[in-house]
Order: structure tokens, then C-alpha cells, then sequence
């Protein structure tokens, strides 16, 4: 092998490690939600933290069984001292669906109160917060560089076979 050619694979293989961890970082991340009731009457009440970045975004879905109802309130900088952004009743059996786009960052507070309905000896929920975080700028600006290397590559070999075979 050539030095040309070790020079073009190397630029190649560096393009694909800056623009394949950045790919790998935009995973989501679930935060699971669950609660279980078994003494009638006795209110639970349930808080569940997470932040956001000022790029990312979350979805909070969360589903009462036909045993249990509920409500939930949202609260930016955590609970009791935050703001309540959001809030109301899960009726019974119902779920839950909230997004929260991007734009929002900083702590914020899921809290969840529910109660099992007379006659029930048991009743639960389960759901979860799901973030996406989006790649910030300087990672977008790696990924199209290193895509861009990789298709000059890709167009200089091209080109190569094209004079060759004339």
C-alpha cells in the first residue's frame, strides 16, 4: 500500500470517528415511573427529578390502572420551592401523555399523587420520562465535516477509476 492510499484511509477512518460518536450521543434516556398502592383511602404522593439541556426535549407518559386515581403537577426548580407549570387529574384508568419541547432547560419536578378507589385493595401506575437530547452545534458542525471528508473521498476514488478505465 502506497502512501497516498494509507493517507486516504486514514482521512477516511478519521472522518467516521468524528462523526460516529456524535451520531451515538443523540440516544434518549428513560427515566422510569412506578408506584403501587395497597392501604385504601392513604394518599401517595410520588416526585421524580430530571433536568434538561437548553437543545433537548422530554415526553412524560404515565398510565393509572382502573384501581387508582390520580393527579400530577410540574414543577421548573423542583419541589416545593418551584414554579407549577402544569398540572391536573388522571382519572381512573386513564393515562398521561405531557411533551415538553426544546427550548427548556434546567431541573424540573414530576409529582404524582394518587390514591386507590373505595373497595380496591391494590392499584398501581407506571410510565416514564423520556428525554431526547439533541446535538448542540459544534457536534452538528463535526458530523457534516467529517461526512463531507468521507464524500470527498468517495468522489476522489470516483474520479480515479473514471480516468483509469478511459
Amino acid at each position: 500500500m502506497n502512501l497516498k492510499k494509507w493517507m486516504q484511509s486514514s482521512l477516511v477512518a478519521g472522518a467516521l470517528a468524528v462523526a460516529l460518536p456524535t451520531a451515538v450521543q443523540a440516544n434518549t434516556i428513560d427515566i422510569p415511573l412506578f408506584g403501587s398502592h395497597t392501604a385504601p383511602g392513604v394518599p401517595r404522593t410520588d416526585n421524580y427529578n430530571f433536568s434538561l439541556t437548553p437543545s433537548g426535549s422530554a415526553m412524560i407518559s404515565v398510565l393509572f390502572n382502573s384501581n387508582l386515581t390520580g393527579s400530577y403537577a410540574l414543577f421548573s426548580g423542583g419541589v416545593p420551592s418551584g414554579t407549577s407549570l402544569v398540572g391536573g387529574v388522571v382519572p381512573t384508568g386513564a393515562s398521561l401523555s405531557l411533551p415538553l419541547g426544546s427550548g427548556l432547560s434546567g431541573l424540573y419536578t414530576l409529582s404524582i399523587t394518587s390514591a386507590l378507589k373505595p373497595g380496591s385493595s391494590t392499584g398501581f401506575y407506571n410510565g416514564a420520562i423520556t428525554l431526547a437530547p439533541v446535538p448542540e452545534a459544534g457536534e452538528l458542525v463535526m458530523l457534516t465535516l467529517g461526512m463531507a471528508a468521507v464524500a470527498g473521498a468517495v468522489r476522489r476514488r470516483k474520479s480515479k477509476i473514471a480516468q483509469a478505465a478511459a
